[in-house]
């Protein structure tokens, strides 16, 4: 909660503020805080004893967290000042209702997608691929189809992340993976956010 409302807040100073405006002119910093996002994921998720050791792990955490929240900001200042604001405040509330949907059903599901692993690993390659194809085409439809496989793997992964947070199943994260565990909530519900929005900019575009 923590983590979104930060997520939240920068990226209303951007939309509301001359913040947006500062990030537009300074896009060096948005590469900047995406490789100390990249670099603080991977230390807590490859390190075990980072990801435990406290405050070490909340430092890491809150780093990432800032990280996160600029690129996020940067983004929703990209569409505000691009005339889509109200696909932002639209994307926030699909993004809500996905995750209290999904969050629900992951508790109430006798299904246990927490051996689903492998598949998962494999949904995540398969995007990543059909993400490095929209590079290399226009084509409205294919950027759809890819931006809609993006929301429907991350709904999966965030079932996945909650059951392992939940416990209960064949898998689950340990008292002590608290770190690890928000961490990867926090991005899929992010991505959601991000890609929901994509998916209705690319949505208007086509009307228009």
């Amino acid at each position: 909660t923590a983590q979104i409302g930060l997520t939240a807040f920068m990226g209303l100073l951007s939309a509301k503020t001359s913040f947006g405006v500062f990030q537009m002119n300074h896009p060096g910093l948005l590469w900047f805080f995406a490789a100390l996002a990249f670099i603080t994921m991977f230390a807590v998720s490859c390190y075990s004893s980072l990801a435990r050791k406290v405050p070490t792990n909340y430092i890491l955490l809150g780093i990432f967290t800032f990280s996160e929240a600029y690129s996020v900001s940067f983004t929703v200042g990209a569409y505000t000042l691009s005339g889509y604001g109200n696909l932002v405040l639209w994307a926030a509330f699909l993004t809500v209702c996905m995750t209290l949907t999904i969050t629900y059903y992951a508790f109430t599901t006798k299904t246990d997608f927490t051996i689903m692993g492998g598949l998962m690993f494999c949904l995540a390659a398969g995007l990543i691929f059909l993400a490095i194809l929209t590079i290399f085409t226009d084509n409205p439809f294919i950027n759809c189809l890819v931006t809609v496989c993006g929301i429907v793997v991350y709904g999966v992964y965030l079932i996945y992340d909650t059951q392992l947070i939940a416990g209960g199943k064949k898998h689950e994260f340990t008292v002590d993976d608290y770190i690890v565990a928000a961490m990867q909530i926090y991005v899929d519900i992010i991505v959601l956010f991000l890609e929901i929005l994509k998916l209705l900019k690319q949505l208007t575009d086509k009307n228009d």
